[in-house]
């Protein structure tokens, strides 16, 4: 953690870069750490189905040249989050309406836009030309990679396992990072292109404008974004996952699980964190006190260089999450 080695992943919505760590690509050693503990503590013996997320894999951007070894790591997850956000990073928007169009003409294949159309009418949403347009021009550089990724973990699968349970595996599209709300347009368009890519997700993220360790403030909001996204995700037998749930009241817990009649995932990998840090710093292990002292600093440096950026976004959001803290 401390070596220097660490890599970053672009998260503009913030406005800083993160830790890869986020980004999962710890996940085969953590695989195989949490199996032998699972063996271990026998739990094996209990006849219970036991699996787990490999989290936020980042497609595309800098992560193209290590994406076999990504596909690689994750051959134990029963489940796999496709992250778009480095290959968006560095996706430049198109600015006018003719120069959407003609990129969507030039690399989209025009049965696919039909498809999309027909579907989209089918589900009673109505999108105009330019905002489809807008929206797949950003978006189809990385559903592409993501095309491609998908490809190279059903290949690794297919070569180490013989059993169809074995080889299968749940998909998740985060979609949280694009800018803004997601609308249900929006939703419905990504779901639907992947399952014309023969990726069809189990599960999807949508953004509601949560903050980590933050409650929603307003449940009645909530609800009707909620429920606008949930027609969607229903109609396409597709359940809702909720980023950054950390930290959330039971009253925004109870408005998901009413309005998705209990078919949600909550991310709460926050928490998690923060009970690891008071389980290591209550330890009398000496290497647990090491570990604890070394992410301490890492995390006390990377909270006050963000508190004081020159990026107004990140200093907004560090210095709100500092603020938090204080109250807690």
């Amino acid at each position: 953690m401390l070596s220097g080695r660490l890599d970053t992943v672009p998260f503009p919505f913030i406005g800083a870069n993160v830790p890869e760590g986020h980004q999962g690509q710890s996940v085969q050693g953590m695989s195989q750490g949490s199996i032998l503990s699972k063996l271990k503590s026998g739990f094996h013996k209990q006849g219970i189905p036991w699996g787990f997320n490999a989290d936020h894999q980042p497609i595309g951007g800098k992560f193209d040249s290590r994406e076999d070894k990504l596909a690689e790591g994750c051959a134990l997850a029963s489940y796999i989050t496709f992250d778009l956000s480095p290959e968006l990073a560095q996706t430049k928007p198109l600015e006018t309406p003719e120069a959407r169009a003609a990129y969507v003409e030039r690399e989209i294949p025009a049965a696919l836009i039909q498809l999309l159309e027909k579907e989209l009418k089918q589900l009673g949403l109505t999108v105009s030309d330019d905002k489809r347009n807008e929206l797949l021009a950003y978006v189809w550089p990385s559903m592409q990679k993501m095309q491609r990724r998908d490809a190279k973990y059903r290949a690794v699968r297919e070569r180490l396992f013989t059993t169809p349970i074995g080889r299968a595996y749940y998909r998740e599209l985060s979609i949280d990072e694009l800018p803004g709300l997601t609308a249900p347009e929006t939703t419905a368009v990504m779901l639907l292109l992947c399952r014309a890519l023969e990726m069809p997700v189990q599960y999807i993220a949508p953004a509601f404008g949560f903050q980590k360790n933050f409650p929603y403030p307003d449940n009645a909001k909530l609800r009707d974004l909620i429920g606008a996204t949930w027609k969607v995700c229903r109609d396409l037998g597709v359940s809702i996952g909720f980023h950054s749930g950390s930290g959330k009241s039971a009253e925004n817990y109870r408005v998901m699980g009413e309005v998705t009649g209990g078919r949600f995932e909550i991310k709460t990998s926050g928490r998690y964190t923060y009970e690891m840090g008071v389980a290591l710093s209550a330890s009398k292990n000496a290497d647990d006190q090491k570990l604890w002292r070394d992410w301490y600093q890492f995390t006390r440096e990377m909270a006050l260089a963000g508190a004081f950026s020159a990026d107004t976004t990140e200093q907004k959001m560090a210095r709100s999450f500092h603020c938090r803290c204080v109250d807690l």
